[in-house]
């Protein structure tokens, strides 16, 4: 009467793919969350640079969604446009080397615009043809500030070591403009002051009372004590001669 008068079955024992079903879920779950901790975004693209997939962590970093990111001409359209031309100029070499790395500004959702760090690596097929590029980017913002604030520090450094040899010119001109004159002067100074002191010293070796040596002792012993103030850049030793005889005067 075609009514089921028993059933007939096969059993498998599967524990073994449940097992490695559950691995495969636990190392896709700690492969996630790896990736959603990590600072780096990963990316596909296609040989013409279509995007294919980029990491859930896209959304933390950059603040845009997946499906922003996916976007065509989404990644093109937040470069700075100041390092557009740059960029794509170079854009053919990681065909050529199967690597390529470059750095750049790229706008963030909140507007701004901060440093990307890309590296690039070209995967081609069993024949050599490129099939896809696997790509990582990397916040280096705060690197190239420290950067920049280096450079600067080093420009302010070179300043201040030029201008400190300039000073330390400008010193040397003054002391030798100041010895010059100090010379000129001294010599101007001390040979009419030389010229009164041999002449009192003659004199004082001549027969004169004792009121005509005290004329000849004050003018003396006041050349003598001014000439000491006066430096002689030629450090005779007539110094040595008029201190005795002054100080037989005095």
């Amino acid at each position: 009467q075609g009514k089921p008068i028993g059933f007939r079955g096969i059993g498998r024992d599967i524990t073994e793919r449940k097992l490695a079903e559950e691995k495969l879920n636990e190392a896709q779950t700690r492969m996630q969350h790896v990736i959603s901790s990590s600072p780096v975004i990963t990316y596909t693209v296609t040989s013409d640079y279509t995007a294919t997939w980029i990491t859930q962590n896209v959304e933390s970093i950059l603040g845009y969604s997946v499906a922003e990111c996916l976007a065509p001409g989404w990644w093109a359209d937040h470069l700075h446009p100041d390092d557009k031309d740059s960029i794509f100029s170079e854009m053919w070499r990681v065909f050529k080397s199967g690597r390529h790395i470059h750095e750049y500004r790229f706008q963030f959702k909140d507007g701004s615009y901060r440093w990307i760090h890309d590296t690039q690596r070209l995967l081609s097929g069993e024949q050599g043809n490129p099939t896809e590029i696997v790509g990582a980017w990397h916040d280096i913002t705060d690197r190239k500030l420290a950067e920049e604030n280096l450079i600067d520090l080093n420009l302010r450094l070179e300043s201040a070591i030029a201008e400190a040899n300039y000073l330390t010119i400008q010193a040397d001109q003054a002391n030798a403009a100041k010895s010059d004159f100090l010379a000129n002067m001294s010599h101007e100074i001390r040979t009419p002051m030389n010229a009164i002191i041999g002449m009192a010293d003659l004199l004082w070796d001549s027969q004169l009372t004792a009121e005509q040596r005290e004329y000849v002792q004050t003018p003396s012993c006041n050349c003598f004590e001014f000439r000491s103030l006066v430096p002689d850049p030629r450090h005779s030793i007539s110094f040595v001669l008029f201190h005795n005889n002054c100080f037989n005067f005095c």
